[in-house]
């Protein structure tokens, strides 16, 4: 007695044969780490039916990291997995049942980077300024990323007895290498697209009116005859910030 296996194809494909599942939601979100890496997560609406069928996903990224990926889906098992040259996922996965199920697929991907630099307004008196991050995103990937829920995180390092230390308060805190590292999240408000190839910017955070203090700085030994002048802040959140700051270049 003949199995017999459904078909479904999920993503760019999903229009190329009659009898295939239509991906009635999708749903993407991008992490990306500043170790050159970003974990890709999509989530699609197929239906399955009871027994053995054979599910196609994609395109993925061409710098998919196969060892990374995951692959979910409620009532089912999956049996097999295979990544084609054209960078399709294709899994074999036994159904308990004929329903509507969320597909939901992990994977990690080299090729995503970003990095910060910070705007600064500072009025006429330099008694206050305003403060504007904007994170630089590079898509070094083939892939388009449309309308995907962005997350960039930035990591920090703390010493042992700084480690329960809270954002409210990092300032005060002595940032030195050691083994605990805080993992800064910065999600948009917003599903934003970043196309292959593509470098963008997103405005990550804007902060107004923050109270400074101008010195003049003689430091023979570093610079010599020149009088520097700096501006100092408090990051507190009594003057409007008290917010982890990142290392980035101000302008």
């Amino acid at each position: 007695m003949k199995r017999q296996i459904s078909v479904f194809v999920v993503g760019l494909f999903i229009l190329c044969l009659p009898s295939l599942s239509f991906a009635q939601k999708r749903i993407t979100r991008l992490t990306i780490f500043p170790n050159n890496q970003g974990l890709v997560e999509e989530e699609r609406t197929i239906v399955l039916r009871r027994g053995v069928n054979e599910i196609t996903f994609g395109k993925v990224s061409d710098k998919i990291i196969l060892d990374s990926v995951q692959v979910k889906a409620e009532g089912c098992e999956f049996l097999e997995q295979e990544c084609s040259s054209d960078l399709l996922l294709s899994w074999k996965v036994q159904s308990e049942r004929e329903a509507e199920v969320q597909l939901r697929v992990l994977y990690l991907t080299g090729g995503l980077s970003w990095d910060l630099s910070y705007q600064l307004e500072i009025d006429k008196e330099a008694t206050s300024m305003n403060i504007y991050s904007w994170a630089g995103v590079s898509n070094k990937t083939e892939m388009n990323f449309f309308e995907a829920y962005l997350t960039l995180v930035t990591r920090l390092p703390l010493s042992v007895d700084e480690s329960s230390i809270s954002p409210g308060n990092l300032s005060r805190a002595s940032l030195t290498t050691s083994s605990s590292i805080l993992d800064i999240p910065y999600p948009l408000s917003y599903p934003a697209t970043l196309r292959a190839s593509q470098e963008k910017r997103f405005l990550l955070f804007s902060k107004k009116n923050i109270p400074v203090t101008k010195m003049y700085l003689f430091d023979w030994d570093n610079y010599g005859e020149e009088v520097r002048e700096e501006l100092l802040f408090d990051n507190i959140s009594e003057d409007g910030l008290g917010i982890p700051l990142p290392e980035g270049r101000a302008y």
